[in-house]
């Protein structure tokens, strides 16, 4: 790598998209690079594609402990079995405004079934209209931060370190100073009593010197290192998460539109998430989980989420000038106007 701070494309025999859809391709190309530059509902004007900066990432040099040590989270938490349903639950082909907009249609079914079609279509609407106003401010300051800062994936960061060798033990094989730290269960030098018939790194017996990874799945190599099993790297920079991005501007436009931060009672539909921003929460770490993101993508995404009310206000408000505008070219404008923007709030509720 020549760069080992920046997002290095993967050389695949396909590639898959945003909403899960295989496109044939030997090597990645970056998805969505100029959605910095579309127009959003509430994120400021930016000539430059980067609406909300968050700052670059804090990984330091590649020798840094900080850089070391987002690797190593990475590998401690894609292991770990209990994330293996968490990553599965988001990381699907389902693109995640489309699981959010699921989520939605159930709170809607479960709040609102009782109201006269009239009152819940207008619901619907607003809230329809704010979530993907939101979502789509996100995808917007999201992808701007990708294409500014164009931060490296955790696939890369792991194998790169491996290949240099360890860090922690300076006379044994392999060492290092810009290598992987070992950790004793986790990453480990693989020697001939380790590599022998029954032992843990049998597997690897042809590799003695080198570094083993430990996954879900087993001990690997660790300059062939995947994401969880199932889990593709997306074809774009990690920093920061959209992920993170999209729960969080989800979760802040169904706790205004519901007057709740709790799911309803009745979610048949919905895994046991106790409040939308629970449920956000750990949108944002599945990355981790899967292995495809760090957890400083994560953390910084959540913010730029975070500004998801005012992107829903932003469209609730263009929703209103075109009941305005259609009220109006009737022959009692101001009586019509009004009558619909008061009709308007009525069904919010």
């Amino acid at each position: 790598m020549h760069d080992r701070t920046f997002w290095q494309p993967l050389a695949l025999g396909q590639i898959v998209i945003q909403g899960g859809l295989p496109i044939p391709a030997k090597t990645q190309t970056f998805v969505g690079s100029q959605w910095g530059h579309v127009r959003g509902f509430a994120l400021p004007v930016s000539k430059n594609g980067l609406p909300i900066d968050p700052g670059p990432p804090p990984l330091g040099d590649p020798s840094s402990a900080a850089y070391k040590q987002a690797a190593l989270n990475v590998i401690r938490s894609s292991s770990r079995r209990g994330g293996a349903a968490i990553a599965a639950r988001w990381t699907g082909p389902e693109a995640p405004p489309g699981r959010w907009n699921a989520i939605a249609n159930a709170v809607s079914d479960s709040e609102k079934h009782g109201l006269r079609a009239a009152e819940r279509l207008a619901w619907d609407v607003k809230l329809d209209f704010a979530l993907n106003g939101a979502l789509q401010d996100a995808a917007v300051a999201t992808w701007g931060a990708k294409r500014t800062y164009q931060s490296v994936r955790p696939i890369s960061m792991i194998r790169e370190l491996a290949f240099q060798g360890q860090s922690s033990e300076r006379h044994e094989s392999s060492f290092s100073p810009e290598g992987l730290p070992l950790v004793p269960g986790l990453v480990e030098l693989i020697t001939k009593e380790s590599s022998a018939s029954g032992r843990r790194h049998a597997a690897l017996a042809g590799h003695v010197g080198d570094i083993a990874i430990r996954t879900a799945q087993g001990w690997t190599l660790g300059t062939r290192w995947l994401p969880r099993a199932g889990t593709l790297t997306p074809p774009y920079p990690g920093w920061v998460s959209d992920e993170s991005a999209f729960g969080r501007a989800a979760a802040e436009i169904l706790t205004g539109m519901t007057r709740s931060g709790a799911l309803p009672a009745d979610r048949r539909r919905l895994p046991r998430w106790g409040t939308y921003r629970h449920a956000a929460d750990e949108a944002g770490l599945s990355g981790l989980y899967a292995g495809t993101q760090i957890a400083a993508d994560d953390f910084a995404g959540r913010r730029i989420g975070s500004t998801g009310r005012q992107a829903g206000v932003g469209a609730r408000r263009a929703l209103l000038r075109r009941h305005c505008a259609v009220a109006a070219s009737g022959p009692s404008a101001p009586e019509a106007c009004a009558r619909s923007c008061r009709a308007s709030r009525r069904a919010r509720g």
